[in-house]
């Protein structure tokens, strides 16, 4: 598994949330929530909904955000 970006495995940016693909993913905490979401890094508006983690990163290595917002180098390969 490998994103477009040379990540390996989704990047930790902050707690309980990943980068990978140009997309952030989330966990949710909350009971009223769903469990994980994951959006585009571009100001999209769409969300979305998944069960898992991995449901999340394979629809994140499947679609893609070419041009994200955030292209920090430190998202970049796993480069801190």
């Amino acid at each position: 598994m490998k994103d477009i970006f040379g990540n390996i495995k989704p990047v930790q940016i902050e707690t309980d949330e990943w980068w990978f693909n140009g997309r952030i993913i989330q966990k949710q905490n909350h009971f009223n929530l769903p469990k994980w979401v994951s959006f585009a890094d571009d100001n999209s508006v769409y969300i979305e909904i998944h069960s898992t983690k991995k449901e999340a990163v394979d629809f994140a290595l499947k679609n893609p955000c070419l041009k994200p917002k955030n292209f920090s180098f430190d998202y970049i390969g796993g480069i801190k």
